[in-house]
C-alpha cells in the first residue's frame, strides 16, 4: 500500500523495538497499517487524548495491534510512538 503523499508513518524506537519482536509476517501486517493511518491520520482513530507535552496523542485498534500516535501537520507525519498486539 502507498503512503499519502502529504503524510508519512514514522515509528518512535519503542515502536521499533516491538515490531522487531514479531514474526515477519505481522511485521508487514503492522507497516501495512501504519499506511493506512497515514492516509487518513485523524478520521481513523478511536481515542484522542492530551499529552503532557500538549499534543493530541490518538490510539486506533485495527485487528489485533493498538497503535498509538501523533500528527505532525508542520512536517506532514505521523509518529507511531506505540504498537501492542492484544
Amino acid at each position: 500500500m502507498e503512503n499519502n503523499p502529504h503524510f508519512t508513518a514514522s515509528f518512535s524506537r519503542e515502536a521499533v523495538g516491538f515490531l522487531f519482536s514479531l514474526g515477519k509476517r505481522n511485521q508487514n501486517r503492522v507497516l501495512d497499517i501504519a499506511d493506512r493511518i497515514a492516509e487518513w491520520p485523524e478520521g481513523i482513530s478511536d481515542l484522542v487524548l492530551t499529552d503532557a507535552k500538549g499534543r493530541s496523542v490518538h490510539s486506533v485498534l485495527v485487528d489485533e495491534f493498538l497503535f498509538s500516535y501523533y500528527v505532525d501537520h508542520a512536517i506532514k507525519e505521523i509518529l507511531i510512538t506505540e504498537v501492542v498486539q492484544v
